[in-house]
């Protein structure tokens, strides 16, 4: 009897280079229960097209690297007819690995790599951005370019210290963003600095309040940021970042399944950390329970 195929699907520049390090730990791990093929990432949509041609062909698929090569690969798992998605493992060895932190997937390479094969599938919502899409935010204006703009070399030396230090390079280069945003519960024209829509409880690292939110149940979560009019204002604003209290006059929350964008000039974005173009109008839509992950079974996403 023939034993199940798996496709280990991995970046070797992502995180210092830690999984090429641990690669013989992880397949020999994996091989336990699993026929695998290994597959490094050549480079930038590598993991799209590697997954949108023969995905399919695989009862599981793994993903050992950082956001954007995750963001990569379900992309491609996406693409697949529906009845066809493996599921996917998750082995994060990125900067940030927000969206393995919002599913509760260890840290550990070898705790990560053994929940493969004893772990839980949790269907997950996962986000339409135009003809594209994303795990778990896309967002613009502030800092948003920070994330696909520093150097890889720094981000694999100083961590996740290297955001940090180039965004306060940018500190005065934010400007207003004129943006109307329309869902079922809003509909406004302002200027923002700062906008996201996420299905996540970690942004950048930092804890986001995440009662109420669900990684499966049809919603994403909406935050704006409006524009400071004052030095009393941007306290505020970085006041309500700090404690995650964003019910402040400055910041506008809303849950929705859809949300449209219009500026009157191409604004850039990022989708999960990384480059998602120039759009003056954009519709983001969430695809419920569009692709099932692999994590712990006593994790707290489950409860």
């Amino acid at each position: 009897m023939s034993r199940k195929k798996l496709l280990f699907v991995f970046n070797p520049n992502s995180g210092r280079a830690v999984t090429k390090s641990h690669l013989f730990e992880i397949v020999d791990i994996l091989s336990t229960s699993y026929d695998v093929t290994v597959y490094p990432t050549k480079g930038r949509l590598d993991a799209y097209e590697k997954l949108r041609l023969d995905g399919g062909d695989y009862h599981t698929v793994v993903i050992s690297g950082g956001d954007g090569t995750l963001s990569e690969a379900v992309r491609g798992i996406v693409s697949l007819p529906e009845a066809s998605r493996p599921p996917i493992g998750y082995i994060p060895t990125g900067t940030t690995n927000d969206f393995a932190s919002a599913l509760g997937i260890s840290s550990d390479i070898r705790r990560a790599a053994e929940d493969i094969l004893t772990g839980r599938e949790l269907a997950c919502d996962i986000g339409r951005f135009g003809e594209t899409t994303f795990n778990y935010i896309a967002a613009f204006g502030a800092f948003t370019d920070v994330a696909y703009d520093t150097p890889q070399q720094y981000k694999n030396l100083l961590g996740h210290t290297a955001y940090i230090l180039e965004g306060i390079s940018r500190l005065s280069a934010i400007k207003p963003i004129r943006m109307s945003v329309t869902c079922p519960d809003i509909k406004i024209e302002e200027e923002y600095i700062y906008g996201m829509i996420t299905n996540s409880t970690s942004v950048g690292g930092m804890q986001l309040a995440g009662e109420g939110v669900s990684l499966s149940d049809g919603y994403f979560e909406l935050l704006l940021v409006r524009m400071p009019r004052s030095m009393t204002d941007l306290s505020s604003i970085l006041h309500g970042i700090a404690s995650r209290d964003f019910s402040g006059e400055l910041f506008c929350r809303a849950r929705c399944e859809s949300v449209s964008f219009v500026a009157d000039s191409p604004v850039k974005w990022t989708l999960d950390g990384e480059y998602g173009g120039s759009h003056e109008w954009v519709t983001v839509t969430c695809m419920k329970q569009a692709v099932r992950f692999i994590t712990g079974a006593e994790n707290e996403v489950y409860k």
